[in-house]
């Protein structure tokens, strides 16, 4: 089984239902500077919940 499999598949599904915007990759850059750490889901989980909800 190619190993990569999971990280294609994750980065597809990214891409479809959660592709980074300016304001998604500002936020991380404000954590990142403010040594806060990241808590939240990935832009993939957050789009598949509200794909999951409706």
């Amino acid at each position: 089984m190619n190993e990569n499999i999971f990280e294609t598949i994750d980065n597809y599904i990214s891409n479809l239902l959660a592709p980074e915007d300016k304001a998604l990759t500002d936020v991380i850059d404000s954590l990142d500077k403010e040594n806060i750490p990241q808590m939240s889901v990935s832009p993939n989980q957050g789009g598949f919940k509200k794909t999951h909800l409706r």
